[in-house]
Order: C-alpha cells, then structure tokens, then sequence
C-alpha cells in the first residue's frame, strides 16, 4: 500500500511531466508559421539600414539556364533614363495573369483572371513625357480598385503613375513636389534607396515608402525557359501589409505582389506576354 509521502512523490512527478508536455507544446505551436506569415516575417527586417557596398549575387533558378549579363539599355538623350527599365510607346501591351485570395469574415473569395494593359497615346509635356494607359480586366467588387485609365509619367529617372482627376502637367511643372505618393519607382536606384510622400513616412523611415531591395533573376510565365536577368525588386511596407514590385530592364513589370499578414488578403501579377 503506497504510503502519503509516496503519493505526494507521484503526484509531483505527474504534475513536472504534465507541465514539461504543455511547455513543449506551446514552444512547437510558436514555431510554426503560416507561409504566409513567413513571408511577412521576411520583409519585416528595418528598412533604414546603409545601402551595402556591393551589389548582392542574384537568386539564379536551377531549372534554366543564365545567360550572359546584359549590356544595360541606352537611351537617346531626350528620352527619360527610367524608360529603359519600364518601356512605353503606344501599342504597347502587356498581359498578366493575376490570381487573388481574398478572405474576410463574411465572405472568402478566390478569383484568376487576366488583365491587360495597353498604352494608347503618348505626349511630350515639358521635361517628361506622358503615357496614357488602358486596363481591360477588372478584379472582382470588394477587392482595393484598380483603374481602367491612368497616366504613367516618366521624368528623368522617375516614374509616377497618375489616376484619373491628376494633372501630368502640373507634375512635370512642379518636378515632381507634391506628387511623392504616386512615384512608383526610380531608376537607376543605388540598393537601400527610399522614396515615398513625406507626409505617411514613419519616424524611424522603416515603413510607408518604397525601399530599393535589390536585384534578382527571374522567370514569369512571359520568360519562357529564360532567365530575365538583373531584376529590380521595389518593396513597400505598411504594416500589416507589403507590397513588392519586380521591375525587368527592358520589359517593365513582370511581378506585382500585394499580400496581408495572416493571408486576409494576397494578390499576385505575373507577366503572360508583352509586346
């Protein structure tokens, strides 16, 4: 017959191994992350650190193979410099295939389409040129609103992307001032530059303005078997959400991401063709 000090032996041993399991327990649980939440995690680092002194060896896909580095794109001198990472002229198109996860409370939603967009007029304004644009494809109601016309604005090394109701002229008059939210990317860009509208960035610099993250080799479904080399890739954070755009010399916008912590929200662009 087990005797009280033996009991109390038991049942101290009982309650050590039932609190060594719940510790584990809550260790493992905290390690694992959604995809999603690793991709967050990912992007999450300060953004505000100095630009390295060398550029970093881009991310090589092991199914192709790489091809020499290209011979970087040289424009005529009256042409804006930022033109040879994002070219436009009129006919231009490019077609994407954009898949989207949507998941409020009331409502989940998934949807693929495709989406094209194509430059219908062009014009010299000063010191930039103007490029109107025309979406065809639409994503579903509920989801943030995507224009079916806008204007890219390519200034020297700058490119703005103005929606309906925004003037291009008064842009290009101004250089640029008062217009910091719509400068979608910058080109060339030295790895760890920053730009964004001065009146949402946070103390510290960290968040709600793009970041030059720096270069990459891709392949979209546009790409084939090929490898597009020396992709520029533009990162905005506005916690709980990032936004990352992969830019090709030569091609333009090849990638587009737009994803929330906890995968409320992830909307993905890939490049299908350009012409």
């Amino acid at each position: 017959m087990m005797g009280a000090a033996d009991m109390n032996a038991t049942r101290s041993i009982v309650l050590i191994v039932l609190v060594w399991v719940a510790l584990s327990a809550a260790a493992c649980q905290a390690l694992v992350a959604t995809p999603e939440e690793a991709f967050i995690a990912s992007f999450a680092t300060a953004t505000a650190t100095p630009a390295p002194t060398s550029t970093p060896s881009p991310t090589v896909v092991p199914t192709a193979t790489a091809r020499p580095r290209p011979t970087p794109v040289m424009l005529p001198a009256d042409i804006p410099v930022v033109l040879a990472l994002m070219p436009l002229r009129v006919g231009a198109s490019r077609v994407y295939s954009v898949t989207l996860l949507h998941r409020p409370a009331y409502q989940p939603l998934r949807w693929n389409g495709i989406i094209t967009e194509t430059i219908v007029a062009e014009s010299n304004e000063g010191a930039g040129r103007v490029f109107r644009a025309q979406r065809i494809g639409k994503l579903p109601l509920g989801t943030p609103p995507h224009e079916p016309t806008y204007n890219y604005v390519a200034l020297d090394n700058r490119l703005y992307q103005l929606f309906d109701g925004m003037n291009p002229r008064d842009l290009i008059a101004r250089d640029g001032a008062g217009h910091e939210a719509e400068l979608i990317a910058v080109w060339p860009a030295a790895i760890g530059q920053t730009w964004g509208d001065p009146n949402l960035v946070s103390i510290d610099g960290a968040t709600y303005r793009w970041r030059f993250e720096g270069l990459e080799d891709m392949q979209t479904p546009a790409s084939g078997e090929d490898i597009w080399l020396d992709c520029a890739r533009f990162v905005f954070r506005a916690p709980p959400a990032v936004t990352i755009r992969w830019y090709c010399p030569g091609i333009g916008l090849a990638r587009y991401r737009h994803l929330r912590k906890a995968n409320t929200y992830d909307e993905v662009w890939e490049l299908l063709r350009f012409e």
